[in-house]
């Protein structure tokens, strides 16, 4: 993509060089016409091949529900599954998270977006036990694990649950199509923090939801 400016220039520069390739070589007078014809008709073929591509594999629905509850429906270009997963894990969270709860996650700024709630970015530490302490300063309520995001945070999240499993309880679960069939299914979590959750076996048990059931 760096490149392309500077392809297309170079592209320009020997097309417009043609006739006067033309002029120096007699040979070349008769082929530079129809090869600058080939020149584009490869290039216009190939952007047609694309564009058609694009909106037939790459031009996604998007639906999830607004504050209010209302559905949202409309198509976006490359909204992928891990997308979905985050957007589906959103709408589950406007309906069980308190208004002072707090949400940690690669996408804070859409997560604020969709449910009103504060959003913070996770912690880049390597180290779980001070990533626990900057999360405890906030003080973060739920965890989002996502894959595939413009933002890579899994790991870290995934360092914190394993080092205190005990502190984070995972409420939510979904899994996330791999863009290419030889790539390994994903996964998509919120974890809520053990001290403000209520038993698995009392009420809260109805919250724990595997991809449409709860």
């Amino acid at each position: 993509m760096p490149l392309t400016p500077f392809l297309v220039l170079s592209l320009l520069t020997a097309l417009l060089a043609a006739p006067e390739m033309s002029i120096k070589w007699g040979n070349w007078r008769r082929v530079a016409p129809k090869f600058l014809g080939l020149v584009v008709s490869l290039i216009l073929l190939q952007h047609a091949l694309t564009v058609s591509g694009v909106y037939t594999r790459r031009h996604q629905n998007v639906m999830y529900q607004d504050r209010m509850g209302e559905p949202i429906q409309y198509k976006l270009f490359y909204y992928r599954d891990a997308h979905r997963a985050l957007d589906a894990g959103l709408d589950w969270l406007r309906e069980h998270a308190k208004p002072q709860e707090v949400l940690a996650g690669s996408m804070p700024h859409w997560m604020y977006l969709r449910t009103g709630l504060k959003t913070v970015m996770p912690p880049f530490e390597a180290d779980p036990v001070k990533a626990q302490g900057l999360l405890d300063s906030v003080p973060v309520t739920y965890l989002l694990q996502d894959e595939g995001l413009a933002v890579d945070t899994k790991r870290y999240i995934e360092a914190v649950i394993k080092q205190f499993p005990e502190q984070w309880e995972r409420v939510y679960i979904d899994t996330i199509a791999p863009d290419d069939q030889q790539d390994p299914v994903g996964t998509f979590a919120i974890y809520r923090r053990v001290e403000l959750l209520p038993s698995l076996h009392g009420p809260m048990s109805a919250g724990l939801n595997q991809r449409g059931s709860r």
